[in-house]
């Protein structure tokens, strides 16, 4: 397997919501140069959504994520917006009242939101990373499938292994782990990974 590829992510990045040097340390201990392998094996680690080290383009990938939640319990909302203005792709609406509404199927998990309330309304219910598999910017590129939840560090390292074992498994030739993916079925591929 490569070298994880990783940008600098919370450690030196305002917009990293992840340590990635930390999973992609973790990942090259425990792949850098495995043999065995039907094919080259990349992974890359993204601190944010804006995928500075393309997990969607490699074999597996992890892009930091922190899902938000509206919890007046933790602060007292004062309808004031901020938050509906600094989401980019509108997943906060306001009700009557002035008070967020979070459209999860919109939203893109960048942990805008959770920075910029001022009363701590909104804050992060889960903080972790998204996992992308099969992606391949070569010949042939082509996006990963973004599978499964928000993980933590410790699971994002166990996805991986168990998607290189299925890979190993079912990879035939100089298969790519996405050929592999779709050959044997996402569905059924992701019952031996997640």
């Amino acid at each position: 397997a490569r070298n994880t590829v990783a940008c600098p992510g919370s450690v030196t990045c305002k917009r990293g919501l992840n340590d990635t040097v930390e999973l992609a340390d973790l990942l090259s201990a425990r792949f850098y140069a495995r043999e065995g392998l039907p094919h080259k094996f990349k992974t890359a680690v993204s601190g944010c959504p804006a995928s500075c080290a393309k997990p969607q383009g490699s074999d597996v990938g992890f892009l930091g994520a922190v899902e938000p939640i509206f919890d007046e319990v933790e602060g007292d909302c004062i309808a004031c917006g901020i938050c509906a203005g600094v989401c980019p792709t509108g997943a906060i609406s306001l009700d009557d009242d002035g008070r967020p509404v979070i459209d999860l199927g919109l939203c893109e998990r960048d942990g805008e939101c959770v920075s910029a309330c001022p009363t701590g309304a909104i804050r992060a219910n889960k903080r972790g990373w998204r996992i992308f598999l099969g992606g391949n910017f070569g010949r042939r590129p082509i996006l990963a499938y973004e599978v499964g939840g928000i993980v933590d560090t410790a699971e994002a390292v166990e996805v991986a292994e168990r998607a290189l074992e299925a890979f190993v498994r079912h990879g035939q030739g100089r298969d790519r782990l996405r050929v592999v993916v779709d050959r044997v079925g996402l569905d059924e591929f992701l019952k031996e990974v997640l």
